[in-house]
């Protein structure tokens, strides 16, 4: 007997009927677990149908997954307030991860009035718990001195949090590579975790693994991958990854050169009082590079960023107060400017001190082992100029025992990194 439509019709509903009755009977773990799935497969609409329904039958790993998808806009309109109800429901009832977000909302204000005593208080309360990404981020608060806790807790939490292929741990590991803290120095090293950071969705490893490209720190120099993972953190809303944009463009690294894109980067994370902006905006002002030139208005904002601990920045105004560019003259607070701004990992400022050695300028003693050993340190991260130094240093001995086959690979080196001191030898070698 042939089906009519009406009896087709009837056929679907009925079945239809069968799987929502399915559906409600199920109970809030099944309905849970299913919704996970489909969070995992991409599929978010059901997933929030889903998980909506777990969560009113009172399952609390479903409101956390169901709060990510409010935040993030996942298969339902986002929602700050709807994603702060739902994690912070879900932390009071034990869930970990929903403590980390819950932590992230009042650090930055997302659905509630920012409280960064209360954020940090529940990030430091989630990181005992053992929440992973919590762990790294409270790490990455003490290797930045935001908070005062000894430094074998930053390791152990790093360590604890890379065990369980946490991203932002990977972050932190190359972190502690890439600035040597109680580990050797090894950019190589650095650099392959920033990559595990960046495959597992950090923006922050992201924008790191950027600047090794960049500089061919770790990496082969690339400054068109380099660019390319910038704007793939910017597209994730990281400012720094637009900051980094924005530097490819000031320098015409990667992209052709074009201050007026640099200098709206700029301002578009400056807005967003991210530090690196903060600079780079100010550096133009002081060179009048895409906007009218400005000391006052560049020194400015190389303070913001230094109160933040932005070392480019601190490097700044070391040279301001060293030559009383619009601040008065200071020799001690220019040095201590230098050193903070050198052992916080910026290359450039790690190169100054090595001259400051040398010559023993700014009542340092002269010492040619401390200036070969900073020139190493800035090398590293793959500053030209301290590639040049060495070339000098292995070159006459100095600091270290003359030796002039290292000495013509830092030559080399330095040249193909676009150094012109080095550029001008080898063709004169020539």
């Amino acid at each position: 007997m042939r089906m009519t439509d009406k009896h087709r019709f009837c056929a679907i509903a009925a079945a239809a009927m069968m799987l929502c009755c399915q559906a409600c009977g199920d109970n809030a773990d099944i309905l849970a677990t299913k919704g996970k799935l489909a969070y995992d497969k991409g599929d978010y609409p059901a997933a929030v149908e889903l998980l909506t329904q777990a969560a009113e039958k009172g399952s609390d790993q479903a409101m956390f997954l169901l709060g990510q998808c409010y935040a993030k806009g996942l298969g339902v309109k986002a929602s700050e307030n709807k994603a702060f109800q739902l994690f912070e429901d879900a932390a009071a009832a034990g869930i970990g991860e929903a403590k980390t977000e819950l932590a992230k909302c009042y650090l930055t204000g997302t659905g509630v009035l920012a409280d960064k005593v209360r954020g940090r208080d529940l990030m430091k309360e989630s990181a005992r718990s053992g929440s992973a990404e919590a762990r790294a981020t409270v790490a990455l608060w003490i290797l930045d001195n935001q908070v005062d806790m000894p430094l074998d807790t930053a390791i152990a939490y790093i360590k604890t949090s890379v065990d369980q292929g946490n991203a932002l741990g990977h972050f932190a590991q190359g972190r502690l590579l890439a600035e040597g803290v109680e580990t050797k120095w090894d950019m190589k090293s650095a650099a392959e975790q920033y990559k595990l950071a960046d495959e597992g969705g950090s923006p922050e490893g992201t924008v790191a693994l950027a600047y090794c490209y960049y500089t061919g720190s770790g990496v082969p120099r690339d400054t068109e991958k380099a660019f390319s993972l910038f704007e793939k953190a910017s597209k994730a809303g990281s400012p720094a990854g637009t900051v980094g944009m924005g530097m490819c463009y000031y320098e015409g690294k990667g992209v052709p050169m074009n201050h007026g894109k640099a200098v709206n980067c700029f301002k578009a994370a400056e807005g967003k009082n991210e530090p690196s902006g903060q600079w780079w905006l100010g550096k133009c002002y002081f060179y009048g590079d895409g906007v009218l030139k400005s000391e006052s208005k560049a020194i400015a904002l190389y303070q913001q960023a230094a109160e933040q601990g932005y070392a480019p920045a601190e490097f700044s105004l070391a040279y301001c107060y060293e030559n009383g560019v619009v601040l008065p003259f200071d020799r001690d607070r220019a040095l201590t400017l230098y050193m903070h701004s050198a052992e916080s990992g910026y290359a450039p400022a790690q190169t100054n001190l090595g001259i400051l050695y040398y010559k023993g300028s700014l009542r340092l003693v002269k010492s040619p082992e401390m200036a070969f050993e900073w020139f190493c340190r800035a090398a590293e991260g793959g500053d030209d100029a301290a590639m040049f130094n060495l070339y000098k240093c292995f070159y006459d001995g100095i600091g270290t025992e003359q030796d002039k086959d290292a000495a013509a690979i830092w030559l080399k080196n330095s040249a193909d990194r676009g150094n012109e001191q080095a550029i001008a030898l080898l063709n004169k070698m020539k």
